[in-house]
């Protein structure tokens, strides 16, 4: 595998892909991403202290914290917690709820429906990718669609990507990079349930991806260190 270039990334999405081809169906939550890796103990320790954020102590490194609760929206404008205050720096489109469907922390999490193309991006630009990323969110889908993705951050698609999608019919996270153009993935062997909350994270840095699902590491990968452009 190989890391996306160190470039700026504009078109970041949580809840379908960068040309808008496909959509994830159900909830998402306490969704993070880190300007560094996670260790094992990291993403354990995210795992287990699910309650208020300003009690975790896994902040260092933290770009972006979505917490979907019904006060950090703002009309279609959703609040960046990271700092330990709301910055509007999200958008939601086509109207997905928030609600108590939970998975805790402060019990709402965001619903979104394939079926009205409901999506999340992120307006925050982010350059480096040298020291490693990381991104920690909890979900509950609500059926198996094939080819559903949780997140892409990228340039457009097949552009420098990190991707996170439900591919297979066996329901099974898969990761995805894109170097440029060239796909490098890696694919859990650990099928999923519908409607059933699962924790999840995925790392990489110079020499390694990581699958972790509730809080255990999955699978893993070799990866080399990315073009900077």
């Amino acid at each position: 595998g190989a890391y996306p270039a160190a470039i700026t990334r504009t078109n970041n999405y949580i809840g379908c892909y960068v040309n808008n081809s496909y959509y994830f169906n159900g909830n998402i939550n306490d969704f993070r991403l880190y300007h560094r890796i996670l260790s094992a103990y990291d993403v354990l320790s995210i795992y287990n202290f699910n309650n208020a954020f300003l009690k975790n102590t896994i902040q260092d490194g933290l770009l972006c914290y979505y917490s979907f609760e019904t006060a950090d929206v703002t009309g279609s404008n959703l609040a960046n917690l990271a700092t330990g205050y709301p910055v509007n720096d999200a958008t939601l489109y086509n109207s997905p709820s928030i609600g108590t469907t939970s998975y805790i922390v402060g019990s709402s999490s965001i619903l979104l429906s394939s079926a009205s193309s409901q999506y999340v991006q992120i307006n925050k630009t982010f350059t480096n990718t040298t020291s490693g990323m990381a991104f920690a969110f909890w979900f509950a889908s609500n059926n198996s669609v094939n080819n559903a993705p949780i997140f892409d951050f990228g340039n457009g698609a097949a552009n420098d990507n990190v991707i996170l999608a439900l591919f297979s019919d066996t329901y099974c996270p898969t990761f995805h990079i894109y170097n440029g153009g060239s796909d490098y993935t890696l694919t859990s062997e650990t099928a999923l349930n519908t409607g059933v909350w699962t924790h999840l994270a995925v790392t990489f840095s110079e020499g390694t991806g990581a699958i972790y699902i509730n809080g255990s590491q999955d699978c893993y990968t070799s990866m080399t260190a990315p073009n900077n452009v």
